[in-house]
């Protein structure tokens, strides 16, 4: 089984763009928390409605204090 590369995006609805044309290929999605042009909550949330079995994980560089409460 050979393993795809990855597909990198810096902002929300370019990744969006990006799983939409790849999404039989696409089965985890990595987000930061912040992204610029959709969040990744946001993000996720898009991508689960079109394939609710993508696995996320997400990722951030702020304190869990400022991505819970602004």
């Amino acid at each position: 089984m050979a393993l795809a590369s990855p597909s990198i995006s810096e902002y929300g609805l370019q990744a969006m763009a990006l799983f939409t044309a790849h999404q039989q290929e696409i089965a985890l999605a990595l987000l930061d928390v912040v992204m610029p042009h959709c969040g990744g909550m946001a993000l996720a949330k898009r991508i689960r409605s079109v394939n609710p079995d993508v696995l996320v994980i997400f990722l951030t560089g702020y304190d869990q204090e400022h991505v819970l409460h602004g």
